[in-house]
């Protein structure tokens, strides 16, 4: 018997503090569930959203550059092969663009189809030869094939993606509802773009192909049974949800286009009724028996897609489960201490769940690997992908103010939309959940130019030639694409291996690249390699800016000595405007070619520099010491300075600490005499 008052008093209040530890591991397993089910959805939409940017985002990129040259006349459609050696690598660059149109207000027109291991072309003259269609058939050397004609009615003027665009002001890309191609019969959506002549409504367009993301969407897992689905603003599916039904291309070319009711999955049936319920609104809901929705928008031009994503708490029941029954067993063993444990059970239920949720954030389809370092405005985490397993750099903005923030996002969509072997890749790019933004990119374990310098001396003349033209190539692709890089530096050209092949060059760390066309009243960049326009008038910056950087990069490879001296940002900007620059045969002895063209490119005023990147390049390539650096000699260089102590291993030039680049507002300072 309870005789004792105080033991009587202690017993029920261990009963008590007993059933209240269970009521709140209870509780807080279920709302585990809830944060885990959350987090999953959020990963869903998150990665899902970065994917269909990474997938529409270039087709716009390289359909304002077919306009381009179509305004510029550099399209001709009387001249059948030298088009579609324009098109062809444009095509190769995008896998998921299956054929390019070009069409004007007269009927003709001209498409380019890949078609297995050869190419065709559809040209049509729908004014002149009414009711007919020639096609023509190239192998990959150029040659032509087959060249026959049919009969079929077939106007491009009547097509919506003609139509859309020729209605539009010529800047906003126009795309289409969602169809099934004319030619291939494949699902698809056609984006295409126009420009007018004095006599002619001129437009180019992109079929792009469907399938593409159902491949993405069908293979992402979201929780143990969760899915995403893509709807069109029409209601088809445009990606089609996880089921066992999506294994391969021919599987989605039944579903796609079609709405979600046709799939017979319940908890889709359920979330798009929510989303129709609400008329398609974005946001996260909670619907009977614990799913979890979420709907978010993606402007595509003069569409709207409406990424879906859902999962169920159930999926997360074992492991919330788990954590409670192992914090019951603990509570019962420890009833003679129930006040203290009762304390000490909930901190760790708040942390197991903290950890729990912790590990279900993961970057995307990144999992984080180790940290590879930190700068002045964020890290560097090196990763891997989910599926891919390939090594990835992960690259965060941890700090800085709205200005850094906007110029972070756009080193990743300017970025990413270059495709130059010389350039550094974007895979990926997204906000974590707690609103840290980020991209994933290719891991370079190189050195840059700094550390060639630094561990090397002075570099040869044919070696500085060799990493030049690469740098020059990267720019040209820049340059021809409206982008100034505005920060070319040692620290941001990166050198590396790439299948088997030394001293290959990687340009990175566009986080200060600006649009040509942008009126900026700072001066963004480090002053050694900042060109005198870029100081006194940074509204005169364009591609030449670049090549100024490049001539002080090749005299700092050449001499191990900077271009300009100075000892403080002062002098160092006033050695610029004065056009005191070394020349390099005074302290190396240098190809004169050489020295006249790196001289060339430190030209006080732009109008004395070369033209364009391309130009330096060809020029580069043009001099007799171009390939006197040969392979043999890059692997002998790598193999004594790159392995071993020496090694230094870098990934997108670790985090750019910007402390040491300029930035001074210019907006009242008076014009130069």
């Amino acid at each position: 018997m309870l005789r004792s008052p105080v033991l009587r008093q202690m017993v029920l209040l261990v009963l008590v503090m007993a059933a209240a530890v269970l009521v709140v591991t209870a509780l807080g397993a279920r709302q585990e569930r809830a944060d885990l089910a959350q987090v999953a959805i959020e990963q869903g939409r998150d990665s899902t959203d970065a994917e269909l940017r990474r997938f529409f985002e270039p087709v716009e990129a390289n359909l304002r550059v077919l306009r381009g040259w179509g305004a510029t006349g550099q399209l001709d459609l009387e001249d059948v092969a030298a088009l579609n050696a324009r098109l062809i690598p444009v095509l190769e660059s995008m896998p998921q663009v299956s054929s390019a149109l070009i069409g004007n207000s007269d009927g003709e027109e001209v498409l380019l189809l890949e078609d297995g291991e050869t190419w065709r072309n559809r040209i049509t003259r729908a004014r002149d030869e009414p009711g007919s269609v020639r096609w023509l058939r190239w192998n990959a050397a150029g040659e032509l094939l087959e060249d026959e004609r049919k009969d079929l009615d077939y106007d491009g003027r009547r097509r919506p993606w003609y139509q859309g665009a020729a209605r539009g002001d010529g800047l906003a890309v126009h795309w289409t509802d969602p169809y099934v191609f004319f030619t291939t019969k494949d699902p698809g959506i056609t984006a295409s773009l126009k420009w007018t002549t004095d006599s002619q409504t001129w437009v180019v367009a992109l079929d792009v192909l469907l399938a593409d993301v159902s491949v993405f969407t069908s293979g992402l897992a979201v929780g143990e049974t969760g899915r995403v689905v893509v709807l069109d603003d029409t209601g088809v599916m445009v990606g089609l949800p996880r089921d066992a039904r999506f294994s391969d291309r021919a599987s989605f070319r039944g579903a796609v286009l079609e709405p979600p009711a046709s799939l017979g999955l319940a908890d889709v049936d359920a979330a798009t009724a929510a989303w129709e319920a609400r008329a398609y609104a974005p946001g996260l809901a909670r619907l009977d028996h614990g799913l979890w929705t979420d709907l978010r928008q993606l402007l595509l031009g003069n569409r709207v897609l409406h990424i879906g994503s859902l999962v169920h708490e159930s999926d997360f029941a074992d492991r919330a489960d788990a954590v409670r029954n192992r914090i019951i067993a603990v509570t019962l063993v420890g009833l003679l201490l129930a006040l203290a444990f009762a304390i000490f059970a909930d901190r760790a239920l708040q942390q197991r769940i903290a950890r729990e949720v912790a590990a279900a954030m993961r970057l995307g389809q990144y999992t984080i690997e180790d940290k590879l370092g930190a700068g002045g405005m964020g890290e560097v985490y090196r990763a891997r992908h989910a599926m891919l397993r390939r090594p990835t750099a992960i690259k965060l903005l941890t700090q800085g103010d709205s200005a850094a923030i906007e110029r972070f996002e756009r080193e990743v969509q300017l970025t990413a939309s270059l495709t130059h072997p010389n350039t550094v890749e974007v895979y990926d790019y997204g906000r974590t959940p707690e609103g840290v933004f980020y991209y994933a990119m290719e891991f370079i374990d190189g050195l840059d130019l700094a550390d060639i310098v630094a561990l090397g001396g002075p570099v040869p003349a044919g070696r500085v030639v060799h990493l030049l033209a690469q740098v020059c190539g990267s720019l040209a692709e820049a340059h021809a694409a409206g982008l100034v890089h505005r920060d070319i530096k040692p620290a941001n050209i990166m050198v590396c291996e790439r299948g088997g092949r030394f001293d290959v060059v990687k340009v990175v760390d566009f986080g200060l690249v600006t649009d040509v066309d942008e009126t900026d009243k700072q001066v963004i960049g480090t002053p050694r390699y900042m060109s005198p326009e870029a100081i006194e008038s940074p509204e005169r910056i364009d591609g030449r800016s670049d090549l100024y950087a490049v001539g002080a990069l090749g005299v700092f490879l050449l001499t191990g000595k900077h271009a300009v001296g100075g000892d403080d940002v002062k002098s160092i900007c006033q050695a610029h405007l004065d056009g005191r620059v070394l020349v390099p045969s005074s302290v190396v002895e240098v190809p004169a070619e050489l020295e006249s063209l790196l001289l060339r490119c430190l030209a006080r005023q732009p109008a004395d520099r070369p033209t364009s990147a391309r130009e330096v390049a060809e020029r580069l390539e043009a001099l007799a010491c171009y390939g006197s650096w040969t392979a043999f000699d890059a692997e002998e260089w790598w193999a004594e300075h790159g392995k071993g102590g020496h090694r230094v291993d870098r990934t997108l030039s670790t985090v750019t600490d910007h402390t040491f680049a300029l930035t001074v507002n210019l907006g009242d300072r008076p014009e130069a005499p």
